[in-house]
């Protein structure tokens, strides 16, 4: 099934690609501030030998590649970029942590089920990026879930809005 171009699909298919993006300070684009406002690293936590650390601050995001294609009534996305996030400030041990994060997924747009997502984090670096690197993989599921959870909502919001 085809779905036609128009301005609502167009809409749709760039306010999700900028709803699931990461967060800076000072974002530079429209995409970066999309992401900041979704707040990826809310949640994001890690056990580790000397417990669990919460580095669910936004510190900063920035989109170096966003891609975005329609084929029939699917969206199908791709984002590179870097996340960086800091610990609060009531933390008993304060820090941060960055990685580059590559970001692939595809949501029909008839009926805005959970899309597909694959979340890769690399390239540590900051206070707790080591510590960070070795829980990798349970920062990414996070990050899958939060996403997937955003992208859809924004999906229902924007198909049932203007129709």
């Amino acid at each position: 099934m085809m779905i036609a171009l128009t301005p609502k699909t167009c809409v749709v298919a760039i306010f999700l690609v900028a709803a699931i993006q990461p967060h800076r300070s000072s974002a530079q684009t429209v995409v970066d501030r999309a992401i900041a406002n979704a707040n990826p690293c809310a949640g994001l936590k890690t056990k580790t030998p000397v417990g669990t650390i919460g580095i669910d601050q936004l510190k900063e995001v920035h989109v170096e590649k966003a891609d975005a294609i329609m084929q029939g009534s699917e969206l199908k996305i791709s984002i590179d970029g870097h996340l960086a996030c800091r610990t609060s400030d009531r933390a008993t041990a304060k820090g941060d942590a960055s990685a580059h994060v590559s970001l692939t997924g595809e949501v029909s747009l008839m009926d805005c089920s959970k899309p597909t997502l694959n979340v890769s984090l690399s390239d540590f670096g900051g206070t707790f990026g080591s510590i960070i690197s070795v829980g990798s993989s349970q920062m990414e599921a996070s990050l899958r879930t939060a996403l997937a959870d955003q992208w859809e909502r924004a999906c229902l919001t924007l198909t049932k809005k203007g129709g």
